[in-house]
């Protein structure tokens, strides 16, 4: 849309009538060599790459493997959409691949795509898979060579963001939503259970604290300046170093 006047300048149908719960994420401007690209996940495990300035469809890629079925069920692989919103960070597209999470949690996939293809890519510009992740609601986080990524299981996984390869992990005691945070070295993690797990960014895991809050943590905390907001299901708080 335009933002000045609100026209619509554009439409793409994207996943159309094969959504298969429900269409949740939301597109994501990447500036891929110079020309801007529309990332979108779909709710039928495709993500997708438009043209910011036309519209036109670049480049598609199916999330799922082939044989998995719709299963929204806890404890088994199934297809699955792409809830949080795609990633892009060091010339890497990074999607990860989940379901409503009062579907529970499962065996899931996380992938790393070149975003320089056309047309279908779904073999052709994969970068990497991992399956050490569970499903996922809540956008990754990229960040010196790292990827951070919370799943619905409670557990944030530290990946190797060239290679996929597990660097180390760290289990909560509930699902994980939306509620992730990289603040200078500090990755901030929040729950259902209303637990705010506080770890220090880097290749050696290190726990720094843990916060039992009065309600779960849904939502990405905001940070501005030295101050934290953060909201759980009940209260906003404010959280910095007094005067």
């Amino acid at each position: 849309m335009d933002k000045h006047s609100g026209e619509v300048v554009w439409r793409a149908i994207g996943p159309g009538a094969n959504v298969l719960h429900g269409q949740w994420s939301s597109p994501v401007a990447a500036n891929v060599s110079g020309r801007t690209q529309v990332l979108f996940g779909g709710g039928d495990g495709w993500l997708r790459a438009y043209d910011a300035a036309s519209g036109r469809e670049l480049w598609r890629f199916d999330g799922n493997p082939k044989d998995a079925r719709w299963l929204p069920r806890p404890g088994v692989l199934s297809r699955s959409s792409i809830i949080a919103s795609p990633l892009f960070a060091d010339g890497r597209v990074f999607v990860a691949m989940g379901q409503d999470p009062l579907h529970g949690d499962g065996p899931s996939v996380i992938h790393a795509i070149s975003p320089n293809g056309q047309g279908d890519v779904t073999k052709s510009r994969l970068l990497w898979t991992s399956r050490e992740v569970g499903r996922v609601v809540g956008t990754p986080i990229a960040q010196d060579g790292l990827l951070y990524v919370g799943d619905v299981g409670g557990t944030v996984h530290c990946l190797d963001a060239a290679t996929g390869a597990p660097v180390w992990k760290h289990a909560t005691t509930g699902a994980i939503w939306g509620c992730l945070l990289l603040a200078g070295d500090r990755l901030y993690v929040g729950n259902v259970d209303g637990g705010m797990t506080v770890l220090r960014a880097g290749r050696q895991k290190e726990l720094l604290a843990r916060i039992d809050m009065d309600a779960p943590l849904y939502s990405r905390p905001a940070l501005a300046g030295d101050a934290l907001y953060l909201a759980t299901a009940h209260r906003l708080y404010l959280i910095a170093a007094k005067p």
